[in-house]
C-alpha cells in the first residue's frame, strides 16, 4: 500500500491509500465547513472513512484517517476536529480514538433522518 498525495479542493481535502496496482483502497474527507465567526471557527469537520472489503480489520481506516488530520492540519491549521460515529459503532469509535481524538463535553451532534428511519444523539 502506498498513500497518494492528498487531494485539496479550497477547503476540502481527501487522502487516499492505494494498493500496488493503483486501485484505491481506503480514503477519508476533511472540510473546513464552519463560518469563521460561529463557535466552531477553525473546527475540522473530518471523518468518511471508507474501507475496501478486502482491506477490513487490517488498520487502513485508522491509518488513512491519521493521514487525513496530518495533511488536513498542514493545510488549513485547524485547531480542533469534529468526527462522528454512533456509540455503539465500535470500528467507527476506535478509529477515531486510535487517531488520538476524544469527546469534548458539552459538544454533540444531532442527526435527524426525516423519514423516520434513524435518530442520532
Amino acid at each position: 500500500m502506498a498513500p497518494a498525495s492528498p487531494i485539496s479542493c479550497g477547503a476540502t481535502l481527501l487522502s487516499c491509500i492505494y494498493d500496488v496496482s493503483g486501485t484505491m483502497e481506503a480514503c477519508a474527507s476533511g472540510i473546513m465547513r464552519y463560518h469563521p465567526d460561529g463557535p466552531l471557527s477553525g473546527w475540522l469537520f473530518a471523518g468518511s472513512v471508507s474501507v475496501s472489503p478486502d482491506y477490513l480489520k487490517c488498520g487502513l481506516g485508522s491509518l488513512v484517517n491519521a493521514q487525513l488530520l496530518r495533511d488536513s492540519h498542514t493545510a488549513f491549521g485547524w485547531v480542533s476536529v469534529l468526527e462522528q460515529a454512533k456509540t455503539d459503532n465500535r470500528a467507527s469509535v476506535g478509529l477515531i480514538t486510535r487517531c488520538g481524538l476524544t469527546q469534548v463535553e458539552g459538544k454533540i451532534t444531532v442527526i435527524i433522518n426525516l423519514t423516520g428511519g434513524y435518530v442520532t444523539c
